[in-house]
């Protein structure tokens, strides 16, 4: 008789690979420590990998502990406060406009960067003229000059 039932681990292996993959969808999670040692470490390195995770946990614990009790210093009596009625409407209207604003921003990234490339193509235009006008006038400095002679007509002086 076996362990599990006919296509139990076949569903289970299915639904890890399904848990990973959301994992891996989201930077916060797949950048931790935790998951790059789960993922990456060969098994001979999983326990060494485990506790440089763990010290980093409680690293982080203790920094939001910390953060934590300067808040409760700080602001002690915040939540015998009673919230204003229209709470939940500003806060729509404060999420409504950072989400505007953040758009706005990310529309200003997205045209300062084509207008820097845009610059450069100018710059670069621009130097390619200048160059072209010395080259005329350096030529121009060699360019035969007209000039009258004793009966006013034109004659090309083309030196000695």
């Amino acid at each position: 008789m076996a362990l599990w039932p006919p296509g139990y681990l076949d569903v289970r292996r299915a639904e890890l690979e399904r848990f990973l993959n959301r994992i891996n969808e989201k930077s916060h999670l797949r950048e931790s420590a935790a998951f790059r040692v789960f993922m990456v470490r060969p098994l001979s390195q999983f326990e060494e990998g485990k506790k440089e995770v763990e010290s980093h946990l409680h690293a982080s614990t203790r920094t939001f502990l910390r953060q934590f009790h300067i808040l409760k210093d700080n602001f002690a009596k915040i939540l015998d406060k009673e919230l204003p009625g229209d709470s939940l409407e500003r806060i729509g209207r404060i999420k409504d406009f950072v989400v505007k604003s953040h758009n706005n921003l990310a529309g200003l990234y997205e045209s300062g960067t084509k207008l820097n490339i845009n610059l450069e193509k100018i710059s670069a235009s621009a130097q390619e003229f200048a160059q072209s006008i010395k080259n005329v006038r350096e030529a121009e400095k060699h360019t035969p000059k007209c000039t009258k002679d004793r009966l006013g007509f034109n004659v090309l002086d083309v030196g000695s």
